[in-house]
């Protein structure tokens, strides 16, 4: 299975909950909002000063975007796993660390792992 599919499950999650967050906003932080998608497609380790210090900001704004994000990292780090063994133990433990109120937004996610995991 080509990793970039399994990995956009995890971007999947991270937009259903960004655009989950628009209904309760005015429509001025919504649109604020919205032209930031890029950024959260952006890893941590890779990412260029300014682009952090942009997430730091909307992760102190929206709390629950520095949760979602921390989780798709999270999932993306299961392919820098130095071995299968290593990546079969950090997929097992991604499944049941994911926090209940993400478990619907992350559920392509972990389907992917448990339809495909001998394939991944």
């Amino acid at each position: 299975i080509d990793k970039y599919h399994v990995q956009r499950t995890a971007n999947y999650g991270m937009e259903i909950v960004r655009k989950a967050l628009y209904r309760d906003l005015s429509n001025k932080d919504r649109i604020a909002l919205k032209r930031q998608r890029a950024v959260f497609l952006a890893r941590w380790n890779n990412c260029k000063p300014e682009t952090r210090e942009r997430l730091r900001k909307l992760f102190a704004a929206y709390p629950v975007l520095d949760l979602v994000y921390a989780v798709k990292e999270r999932f993306y780090d299961i392919y820098e796993s130095p071995d299968r063994a290593t990546a079969e133990a950090a997929m097992t433990k991604w499944v049941a660390d994911l926090p209940e109120p993400l478990e619907r937004a992350f559920k392509p996610s972990v389907d992917a792992i448990n339809g495909w995991r001998p394939h991944i």
